[in-house]
């Protein structure tokens, strides 16, 4: 059969990194079968409507298997009812985060959709595609739901215990896309660019996030030999930079020391990004990651205020946060720092302290409003206290519309302030010197290209004027 594995189009998205996800679905496959396989990444390649469709039909494949977020659901269900409607015999297949939480809904109320594919779906999706027309075998495919016979089968999810079975994900498949990570309008990778996922899940219980429930907190690795062994051939493929995608890359330190000196002792000279924890931020562990070609880190810092990091359920403190940034920053690491505001538990003055702490600590910002992901406790909560719209698990809302402290425009205003004060911040001379570190040697060619004023501008991007 010919399988197509697809991310729905988007318009000016600055998320332009490889769908690992599906590239690990369809490696996955191929070592189950001999099906044809493609992946179109509508989603990072800035695909239109009209492309897309155009390119399914000529295409004309047997199974189109789409992965989509809470975010961009509603946009795929009209998507994917288009290509029902141009190619009736298709089978679609949807998956991802948020086709996991509401498989049933999604099959209840979206007829033209065939197959949901629940949590992992390396192993699921490739039993459901060799035994598309075997109705005692698709019964038992453990994460599958479909209809058969006006009922609902919806089978119970299974983590998958040792992750070096699955083979590297399918770069060839998206080898003529160019990929790149932006932060504000500015490309902060350089060269050829892919991502790597060496563990899976995370152990804490963060209410904003859904992926404590997806993976019931239960954190998987692969060992150091695989993930070495990868980051191996995508150096020998002409890979430039490369980001570890995993929900906590630093939770373990004694892992990621064992990677570093892995790297080293390869020799693997990349460009190396990383997401991890501020408690998990030591000098010694930090120092290790910079000498293995690690330029830049990112944080979920969440806030300036305890009792908001505590609601949060994160398990850090500010001054956890402190020590992050300052160890990063006297290692010469990039740091990216991610704050939320809008929670029930705040007041305006919070705000404008934890607004006051970022600007102070002179790293990348990302400064965005409380948003209700379907899934996580947060809704979880709402939903049990009968909060929600019936409907509403169609798609993400922010926290203003189910909690009364603040607008969505109180807000939308407070975080241009935030990156206002930020503005202010590098204004002085020593604080240039900031900007110009924020980027690697491997990044001279983005500071030749911006001033450090126009850099300045385009990390701080809310100018308007604002009253404190």
């Amino acid at each position: 059969m010919k399988v197509i594995l697809c991310t729905p189009p988007s318009k000016g998205t600055e998320a332009c990194w490889p769908p690992i996800g599906l590239m690990y679905l369809a490696s996955y496959l191929k070592s189950k079968s001999n099906h044809e396989i493609k992946i179109m990444d509508a989603f990072s390649c800035n695909i239109d409507e009209n492309q897309f469709l155009n390119q399914v039909k000529k295409e004309n494949p047997d199974v189109i298997g789409l992965s989509c977020t809470s975010y961009t659901f509603l946009y795929s269900m009209k998507l994917l009812e288009k290509i029902k409607k141009m190619l009736p015999d298709i089978i679609i297949v949807v998956g991802g985060i948020h086709a996991t939480f509401f498989a049933e809904n999604i099959l209840k109320n979206y007829k033209f959709i065939d197959f949901v594919i629940k949590g992992e779906g390396e192993i699921t999706f490739s039993e459901l595609i060799n035994n598309l027309h075997d109705i005692r075998k698709l019964k038992n495919i453990k994460g599958l739901a479909f209809r058969y016979k006006n009922k609902l089968i919806n089978n119970k999810t299974e983590l998958i215990s040792k992750l070096d079975i699955l083979p590297f994900p399918d770069r060839e498949l998206v080898k003529n896309n160019d990929y790149a990570h932006y932060s504000n309008g500015i490309r902060i990778t350089s060269g050829k660019f892919t991502t790597i996922l060496s563990s899976r899940g995370c152990p804490h219980n963060c209410i904003f996030c859904c992926c404590s429930a997806l993976f019931n907190r239960v954190w998987r690795t692969r060992s150091v030999e695989s993930i070495l062994n990868e980051l191996d051939e995508i150096y020998s493929q002409g890979y430039e930079t490369c980001i570890f995608v995993d929900d906590n890359f630093s939770l373990l330190p004694e892992r990621v020391l064992k990677i570093c000196r892995g790297i080293k002792k390869r020799k693997i000279k990349m460009d190396l990004h990383c997401e991890g924890r501020v408690d998990r931020a030591s000098f010694d562990v930090l120092k290790e990651m910079k000498e293995a070609g690690f330029s830049t880190i990112y944080y979920g810092m969440e806030s300036g205020v305890q009792k908001v990091l505590d609601y949060y359920k994160k398990g850090t403190t500010t001054e956890q946060i402190r020590n992050a940034v300052k160890n990063s920053k006297k290692i010469g690491l990039n740091t990216i720092g991610s704050f939320i505001i809008g929670s029930p538990v705040e007041t305006r003055e919070d705000i404008l302290k934890t607004l006051r702490f970022a600007s102070d600590l002179r790293i990348i910002l990302q400064i965005n409003s409380l948003d209700i992901v379907p899934g996580s406790i947060l809704w979880s909560e709402l939903n049990k206290d009968n909060k929600v719209g019936k409907d509403d698990w169609k798609r993400v809302y922010g926290a203003s519309k189910y909690y009364n402290n603040f607008s969505r425009e109180e807000l939308s205003d407070l975080i241009e302030y935030g990156y206002k004060i930020q503005f202010r911040k590098w204004l002085s001379p020593t604080a240039l010197s900031d900007v110009v570190n924020l980027f690697t040697s491997q990044n001279r060619k983005i500071i030749s290209e911006n001033s450090p004023i126009l850099l300045i501008k385009r990390l701080a991007k809310g100018l308007r004027p604002f009253r404190e």
